[in-house]
């Protein structure tokens, strides 16, 4: 049993069990079980450790499923780190898919610091994160952000972006925003689809005390069993909710030890002098924890000055002091001030952790406090815990103004703070929450002579990696590598930087030492700079690593071998294919088939008959083999044998594919040797004349269109009698293939798979992420106001190959997705035109907007043509299919233009 099966099979200590080391045999196994169940594994752990394996996984990883997972397991883990970087990848609209599942994972935290950063997210972040947003911050439970939802839900209905719309709604539903209830039977009432007049309803049954409130819609879903049966069972809430006077409900939290999360909500329903002497009634000293989650829960304005009321005393104990700053932290009011102040005199911890989450204006708090007496004449202890806050509060923040503003102060505090050791946390706070480079260079500079403030200075340099960090750390390189003990400091710092950034010349020497070093944390470092820096000048030392002891070195030398084009090293990879660890099999074979030679592609196609009741090695095998030229017999007769030998395999469709695919590029190779026959050859020179580069096409093009021109060549073949349709479905055919061929293939997928992230991007801008998105809003996105109407662009389509990318389905199942000319017009608008929301194509033509319209339109109307000809439609007369023929070779001749 693995280390990852035996963790998760465990119910008690854990950590007693197995290191985490172990589980790092399993990482990165071509076996997707494997490694998410070690994923599984870190998640349980939970361990700060546990955290940091998972950070690493994450940026080391191949898989774009591992990713989530890691991410999944990583909202379960309530540390600064994780928290942080979670924080980084909701932030970042560099892949909004990533950054969509990392907003859901953050709901699992259940951390005030997540609601804060996630309300901030809404109100400075991209558009389309937003939906998810909504219904993160609604599991967390934190009500502050009504107000954000309610001017935002008008906005929404306005300008029609009902997905959105739905989510608010949902939203002011579950978090009992009362005063919205007006507004919400407006919305019953009003211009509205069913689904977000249904939403509307939902929520007043959430909201509404009065079944009045709904009685007066009861004929307008009357019609639909479907809709009056929600619109009955929210009147069965209002009927529930009425019976419950306050007293149940404070007898329900007081009294019961199990209760709804939300339940505390429900009091935002009653008037504040009430909901008050309620609590008075049940505060005692069994009580205060409960009275405290309660609080955090009201939002009436007078609730803050309950907190001096309830807990005048204070001073009587430590957990008290805990209990009023986790309840306070989940307020948002500058009228919480003066209770954090009260608080500072008993516990300043406590305070300032309060202060993070509840003040608007904690930059001023942390700001006045960091000039104060007290912390200017306090202990290093007391200034590093503070910073610590700072860097929490840094965290949540994106407002730019802000953060402006405490880098420049952070710069000045550097100049007269006294103690080194707090210079060196001042300056890691700076890498921490990547504050903006103003005259920071400058103060390391005079910093970095004391040899005890170097390893910040690289942290910074490390986690701040900017053209401008990438210089300074040039420029002084010489002073840091004179400094044998930040090596390992300056080997990531270096690694960090973007690739290109330093000639590997310049460092070959620390790269030699950390080679020779026992200190494999050295080694490793080192081979993640090769990794973006690739040099055949390191291939020997490369390959001796890859027989160490220690697997992370192994692992990250394999992935410094993959980067380089070098066609003896599968070979000497090849071995590594039988290793006892899971991961080192899988980054090996990885590595091999990464390598375009076709000794490469060999060793893996006999590693395949070794694997092959190995679903996911196979799998990986098959599909990086199908995107390869095999001219070569062995591929096929091997392949042949292994569906002979298991014609029940979970993959057989996918061999046969492969099959037939090396069989046709086998043909093809024969075909160019044998000559054409002399109505061929007749057919061939007419075909060129309207096409200059039709003998450079692929011989499977070649055939369909020969096909589609055999009844103009020879018409005395194809009279009255004969269907002609024929032709309009090889003209198709060959224009699909060619799309497929040089298009798809040699263009479109690569850049798909490898800048996946920004087509996913694109099909969030445009809204295609959405179910059912409205189609005038898709036709503004993609500025096509001019070329199509609502009803003619084909919303559907796109919303179905929008799915493709978002799923990674494209990659690996190609013809599912772009599965005709109506598919291919798609990729052109959205690919290849340079629209508003992305400033660039995706996919970079030589064409012009009209061409590109083009294009579309003509693929379009030939696929409304052969469709109905494919099945029962018949073509009898060659004049029906003229402007068809016409129409396909201008299209033809304008995409030999562009991708040829």
């Amino acid at each position: 049993m693995s280390a990852a099966k035996k963790i998760n099979n465990l119910s008690n200590t854990i950590s007693e069990l197995m290191e985490i080391s172990e589980l790092r045999h399993y990482y990165h196994s071509v076996d997707i079980n494997e490694t998410l169940a070690a994923i599984k594994a870190l998640k349980t752990i939970g361990t700060v450790d546990a955290s940091r394996e998972l950070i690493q996984l994450y940026n080391e990883c191949l898989w774009r499923k591992v990713k989530i997972e890691v991410i999944h397991a990583l909202g379960h883990h309530s540390h600064q780190r994780s928290l942080e970087f979670l924080f980084e990848i909701s932030q970042s609209d560099y892949d909004l898919s990533l950054a969509l599942v990392a907003i859901e994972s953050l709901a699992n935290s259940q951390s005030i610091l997540t609601v804060r950063f996630l309300e901030n997210l809404y109100a400075h972040g991209h558009r389309s994160k937003k939906m998810t947003i909504v219904l993160s911050l609604v599991k967390l439970g934190n009500n502050n952000c009504l107000q954000l939802f309610s001017e935002d839900l008008e906005l929404c209905l306005a300008n029609k972006e009902f997905s959105l719309a739905k989510n608010l709604i949902y939203a002011i539903g579950e978090l009992r925003c009362h005063n919205k209830l007006d507004f919400l039977k407006l919305i019953v009432s009003g211009p509205y689809p069913k689904d977000i007049q249904l939403s509307a309803v939902t929520s007043i049954g959430k909201l509404s005390r009065d079944r009045a409130d709904l009685i007066m819609f009861s004929d307008q879903f009357k019609n639909d069993a479907f809709e009056y049966q929600i619109f009955q069972q929210a009147q069965n809430h209002i009927s529930f909710r009425s019976e419950w006077k306050l007293e149940d409900y404070l007898n329900k939290l007081f009294q019961s030890d199990q209760y709804h999360k939300n339940l505390p909500l429900e009091l935002n329903a009653f008037s504040p002098i009430d909901v008050f002497a309620g609590l008075e009634v049940f505060f005692e000293p069994q009580n205060y924890k409960k009275v405290s989650d309660t609080l955090s829960q009201v939002n009436f304005k007078e609730v803050i000055s309950w907190y001096k009321l309830f807990f005048k005393d204070a001073a009587t104990s430590a957990e008290y002091h805990k209990i009023i700053s986790q309840s306070l932290s989940a307020h948002f009011s500058d009228d919480c001030l003066d209770m954090i102040k009260h608080l500072s005199e008993y516990n300043l911890d406590y305070a300032h952790a309060a202060a993070v989450t509840c003040l608007p204006s904690a930059e001023s708090y942390f700001k006045n406090f960091i000039m104060s007496p007290e912390y200017k004449n306090g202990s290093d202890l007391l200034k590093i815990k503070t910073l610590n806050y700072v860097v929490d509060y840094l965290a949540i923040s994106q407002d730019t103004k802000i953060r402006t503003s405490m880098a420049k102060f952070f710069e000045n505090e550097l100049l007269v703070e006294p103690s080194t050791e707090v210079k060196n946390r001042i300056i890691r706070v700076m890498a921490q929450s990547k504050l903006p480079q103003n005259k920071i260079f400058g103060s390391l500079k005079s910093f970095q002579s004391n040899a005890n403030a170097m390893p910040s200075i690289l942290f910074y340099l490390e986690h701040h990696a900017t053209p401008q960090t990438a210089t300074y750390l040039k420029e002084h390189l010489n002073i840091f590598i004179n400094q044998p003990k930040v090596r390992l400091q300056l080997l990531k710092a270096v690694a960090a930087q973007e690739a290109g950034s330093f000639q590997t010349k310049d460092i070959a020497i620390l790269i030699d030492e950390a080679f020779n070093t026992k200190e494999c944390k050295q080694t490793v470092e080192a081979l993640k700079f090769l990794s973006k820096n690739p040099n055949k000048d390191f291939k020997t030392p490369l390959i001796q690593l890859t027989k160490s002891k220690d697997i992370q070195t192994v692992l990250n030398a394999i992935i410094a071998l993959k980067s380089l084009p070098d066609d003896d090293i599968p070979d000497m990879l090849s071995p590594l294919l039988n290793s006892p660890s899971e991961s080192i099999r899988g980054r090996a074979l990885d590595a091999i088939l990464n390598n375009k030679s076709l000794r490469a592609k060999r060793i893996c196609i006999d590693f395949l008959k070794d694997q092959i009741n190995n679903i996911e090695c196979s799998e990986k095998i098959i599909r990086e083999l199908s995107k390869s030229d095999l001219k070569s017999e062995y591929f096929l007769s091997t392949i042949s044998d292994l569906i002979k030998m298991h014609p029940e395999h979970q993959l057989i469709q996918s061999m046969i594919e492969l099959q037939e695919m090396l069989r046709t590029q086998l043909q093809e190779s024969r075909m160019k040797n044998i000559p054409s026959a002399a109505d061929l050859i007749a057919i061939d020179r007419e075909i060129l004349a309207k096409l200059p580069h039709f003998n450079k096409y692929d011989e499977t093009i070649k055939v369909s269109l020969r096909s589609a021109e055999v009844p103009f060549s020879k018409p005395e073949l194809f009279d009255q009698f004969v269907d002609k349709s024929v032709c309009i479905l090889g003209f198709t055919k060959a224009i699909d293939i060619f799309l497929d061929k040089y298009y798809g293939k040699k263009i479109l997928l690569p850049k798909i798979e490898a800048r996946l992230h920004e087509f996913q991007n694109l099909v969030h801008s445009v809204h295609l992420n959405e179910d059912y998105p409205e189609s005038s809003r898709v036709l503004n996105a993609l500025n096509l106001e001019n070329h199509f109407s609502a009803q003619s662009l084909p919303v559907h389509k796109m919303t179905l190959i929008g799915k493709g990318l978002l799923s990674s389905k494209i990659i690996n199942d190609q013809f599912k997705v772009l599965d005709g000319l109506r598919a291919w017009a798609i990729t052109f608008l959205l690919f290849t035109r340079k629209l508003n929301v992305t400033n660039k194509s995706l996919v970079s033509l030589n064409i012009d907007e009209g061409q590109c319209i083009d294009i579309a339109k003509k693929l379009m109307w030939l696929q409304d043509l052969r469709n109905p000809v494919a099945h029962r439609h018949t073509l009898t007369q060659l004049d029906d299919i003229k402007e068809a023929r016409n129409e396909s070779y201008r299209l033809l001749a304008l995409l030999e233009k562009v991708l040829m």
